[in-house]
Order: C-alpha cells, then structure tokens, then sequence
C-alpha cells in the first residue's frame, strides 16, 4: 500500500546552519507491521562549504544511515486494537442481551494515508458475531 510521496523540511541552526529536505514515500509492510519510507533521499542547502563538500562525499552513506530510522512499528497497536475489539464483540448489552463474537482474521491495514495530523489507517477485520437472549 503506497501512499503519497512526502517531503519534509528540516532547519538545523547554529555552526552548520542548513535546510535539510527528506523525501519518500510512506509505504505499510505488512510483514513487519510497520510503516516504512521507500525510495529516500534527501538534499541539503547551506552556505557552509564544508558542510556542502561533506554531503557531497558522503550522501550514500548518510542516507543508509538514516533510511534504517524512518520505520513506524504497528504491530503493538495492531495488537490492543485485536484485544480491544475481542472486549466489544463480547460483552452484556443490559436487558437480558449478551454480544457474543470472535475474530477470525484482522485487524488488517487496508489503505494509508499521510496528513498533516499523522499517519491514518483504514483496517478491516473479520469474524462472527452473535446476539443471545438471557
């Protein structure tokens, strides 16, 4: 599930005074339950010669560096997402109904989405639902 390409602008101020831009796209792996950014790079605008001449040199090597970091594990989300729906499909509704359920697959991610407010996620589950008189 690919989302939008993002760029994301970073000042570092001081010394090494930059403008950073990251860029890539925001991809859900469902292998690792995670988010992960995919085709990253990323330039760097300063006036500082040596910081410019050092990008230069190095850019592969920072942006292997970097690329290990922009990953956002799900998978514990995932995880109280299935406990918590596993509570509401069984449950006491009062007057003498009981919600009986189970979960046969799911909670998945089916799309994302990158906002301004984060990362969104649509998920699917499946399963059997019950409703028992008392």
């Amino acid at each position: 599930m690919l989302l939008q390409h993002r760029v994301v602008e970073a000042e570092v101020e001081g010394d090494f005074g930059a403008t950073f831009y990251l860029q890539g796209r925001l991809h859900y792996d469902a292998s690792r339950q995670a988010v992960v950014v995919t085709d990253f790079d990323y330039s760097v605008e300063t006036k500082n010669i040596l910081l410019k001449l050092h990008g230069w040199f190095a850019h592969s090597e920072y942006r292997n560096i970097v690329l290990p970091l922009l990953s956002w594990p799900l998978e514990d989300r995932i995880e109280g997402l299935r406990k918590t729906l596993g509570s509401l499909l069984n449950r006491d509704l009062g007057r003498g109904l009981e919600l009986e359920g189970t979960l046969s697959e799911g909670p998945d991610v089916r799309w994302t989405a990158a906002t301004n407010e984060g990362i969104r996620a649509v998920m699917s589950a499946g399963g059997q639902v019950s409703l028992v008189q008392r």
